[in-house]
């Protein structure tokens, strides 16, 4: 429950970011997903049992920022998560080469996924090209910044209430 409560609290966080300062930061067309990272750490990190119902409410959170269809973020996220527990034993995770390299390429596949469903929704296929004209850079982006918070995300995710409800030592006399 613990874990749940703080990926939450991330997720309000993350909502209010992405929609005022992060929402066309560094620029138009590539901006920071705070979400894809959530994903990466909920793969590396988590056992299924916490992070299954973790990345639903999530993908939710995310669908209610997003100008896409509702239900999108949602679709991409479970088709992920399936995806990446496919292969997860047979890649390694352990440098941060396989770990930029990884969530490239989560990010990549995100934007796939979610442009064959516009694809699919439209039936335009300038839709999807659209799409993806800007994820060969959104991916490298987002692996360059996976670098810094997949290690916050772990870290974050492993908390415990204990450290929460203690005092820091700067405010001990």
């Amino acid at each position: 429950m613990r874990f749940f409560f703080l990926y939450f609290a991330y997720a309000l966080v993350a909502l209010s970011l992405q929609t005022t300062w992060l929402s066309s930061f560094p620029s138009r067309y590539l901006h920071i997903d705070l979400f894809i990272f959530v994903v990466a750490a909920l793969l590396f990190q988590a056992e299924k049992k916490a992070s299954l119902p973790t990345l639903l409410v999530l993908a939710l959170f995310a669908d209610s920022i997003s100008l896409l269809p509702f239900g999108v973020s949602l679709i991409s996220f479970i088709i992920l998560y399936v995806m990446m527990r496919l292969i997860m034993n047979t890649v390694s995770f352990s440098d941060r080469f396989a770990k930029f390299f990884w969530i490239s390429v989560i990010s990549f596949s995100d934007k796939v996924i979610i442009g064959t469903i516009l694809y699919i929704s439209t039936g335009e296929k300038a839709v999807f090209f659209s799409w993806l004209s800007h994820a060969f850079l959104q991916a490298p982006c987002d692996g360059l910044l996976g670098l810094l918070m997949l290690p916050f995300l772990l870290w974050y995710g492993k908390l415990r209430w204990e450290n929460l409800k203690k005092p820091s030592k700067l405010l001990s006399p």
